[in-house]
């Protein structure tokens, strides 16, 4: 069933039919949920387009996977002598030299890549410092195997 997105939110349910709400803080997204730093996005296809600018080479107005490139493991924000080490579906092993990290302590990852695992989600939460600015639907829904 397709939601209609001209109506106003309060129709749908945060949690069931959307990970959050225009205005609701990024710690109030209901989790898995695909987010997406505007500010960031906006600067790297601005990037992009510049860079192509000068080839010749057009830039469709839209983010695609596949221009993208693998960059090595995720960085620790924040943390400049903490290194992510390994990392699997389920985890990863940072180095610690300092003892920094306390239990439980809250960690913002920079992905050095992005498994193209949106098929496995309803939205894409767009965020700007910190607050849900805009969601967009992924139609391309739905597990491949």
């Amino acid at each position: 069933m397709a939601l209609d997105l001209s109506a106003p939110w309060d129709h749908l349910e945060v949690g069931y039919d959307i990970p959050a709400k225009p205005g609701m803080t990024e710690s109030e997204i209901q989790k898995p949920a695909l987010i997406i730093d505007l500010d960031a996005f906006e600067r790297n296809l601005s990037r992009m387009r510049q860079a192509l600018e000068r080839t010749g080479v057009r830039l469709r107005a839209h983010g695609k996977m596949h221009k993208s490139v693998d960059s090595g493991l995720p960085l620790v924000s924040g943390h400049s002598a903490i290194q992510y080490l390994k990392c699997s579906d389920e985890h990863g092993v940072l180095a610690d030299p300092n003892a920094r990290l306390q239990i439980n302590e809250r960690l913002r990852l920079i992905p050095g890549h992005c498994d193209p695992t949106c098929n496995l989600h309803d939205w894409y939460v767009g965020v700007r410092e910190g607050v849900v600015e805009c969601l967009w639907r992924i139609d391309a829904r739905g597990k491949s195997f």
